[in-house]
């Protein structure tokens, strides 16, 4: 009886994964970011069973164009949520104040710790992890291996570990 239910609930979840609207609600998420001045406009879009992939997308910020994304991964299981993004190349009259291009970076969530989204990158500025607080609204970005950090080095502080870059918002 125990085993019929259980299956009965994997069976129904699995079916809400698959069949949920995954495009109307990214679309809602863009209205929300739209909202905030951030537009994404992306060159294709492809629905997966658990997720959507954006391809070539363009990210605006009041009306300025700051980035290129190759590739824009959504996942959800519900109780586990990524977003990754590849390939991520600054416009060229920011890169004086930000890396110039991030190979891949990834933003996880997951109701084990529903206050905190963990974010993992690599790009010219080397290797990053750390952790977006939700309940502090603070950022904290370790840099596990370093590359060509000059042109972020303003921004980031050097402690016990190495460096690392932290915010507030």
């Amino acid at each position: 009886m125990v085993i019929r239910v259980f299956g009965a609930i994997l069976v129904v979840w699995l079916a809400l994964l698959a069949f949920m609207p995954k495009e109307e609600l990214y679309f809602r998420a863009e209205q929300a970011l739209a909202a905030q001045g951030v537009e994404i406009n992306e060159g294709a879009m492809d629905e997966g069973l658990f997720g959507l992939e954006l391809k070539n997308a363009a990210v605006y910020v009041q009306g300025i164009k700051v980035a290129t994304v190759k590739r824009i991964s959504f996942f959800t299981l519900l109780v586990y949520s990524s977003v990754e993004a590849d390939e991520v190349k600054t416009d060229a009259s920011l890169r004086s104040m930000v890396p110039a291009s991030v190979t891949h970076i990834a933003v996880t969530h997951s109701i084990l710790h529903p206050q905190t989204l963990f974010i993992e990158a690599e790009g010219s500025f080397g290797k990053a992890e750390g952790t977006l607080s939700l309940s502090t609204r603070t950022l904290h970005l370790d840099l596990i291996e370093t590359g060509n950090i000059d042109t972020v080095r303003n921004l980031l502080k050097h402690g016990e570990k190495g460096w690392y870059y932290e915010s507030t918002f």
